[in-house]
């Protein structure tokens, strides 16, 4: 398997968001990061299992964006909150995170809820497409057949790591690999 195989095998579109660097404009089709203004009309924010409020972390408008997984297709907007203390590895929804999901942009209220008190400064997002992400090396989402091939590839000199034919996306994104930043 030759380098182009592999790309095909891997790579895998995004939406790469960038905080920050321009003005807002204050329309309920803005994603933000540090900021969730859309509710259901029975909604405000959610709280963890001590009752404290979560913190508003992200709300993105898919419609928006150019590029959406075919999972998240019919959503039009997502807003996650996170609690003061992070949450465990693989801990449940519900307890310190929580991620809603809404299908029908109308049937949102705006609300400006403020939590308590937040150290995520808010900042609104802007998007661009990205069709070129690849798994980390290490983060699973390469078949063995092409993490042999790679390896092929060093041991006979034509790369010197997987990175000189793999680029990830690391940071704020929707679809492509994930990644821990």
């Amino acid at each position: 398997m030759n380098k182009e195989e592999i790309r095909k095998r891997a790579v895998r579109s995004a939406t790469k968001l960038t905080a920050g660097g321009f003005r807002p404009s204050g329309e309920n089709t803005e994603s933000w990061l540090g900021r969730v203004f859309l509710y259901s009309e029975d909604e405000s924010i959610p709280t963890d299992s001590k009752g404290n409020q979560l913190l508003p972390l992200a709300q993105i408008y898919l419609p928006n964006l150019p590029f959406i997984p075919d999972c998240l297709k019919g959503i039009d907007v997502i807003s996650a909150f996170i609690g003061r203390e992070y949450p465990g590895e693989f801990e449940p929804m519900g307890q310190t995170w929580l991620i809603r999901e809404y299908s029908d942009l109308g049937t949102l209220k705006r609300k400006e809820l403020e939590p308590d008190e937040s150290f995520i400064k808010a900042f609104p997002v802007s998007s661009e497409l990205t069709e070129n992400d690849w798994p980390n090396w290490d983060g699973g989402g390469l078949d063995e057949e092409a993490s042999d091939a790679i390896l092929e590839l060093e041991d006979s000199g034509e790369i010197e790591d997987y990175y000189d034919i793999a680029d990830h996306e690391y940071g704020h994104k929707v679809g492509g690999y994930p990644s821990f930043c």
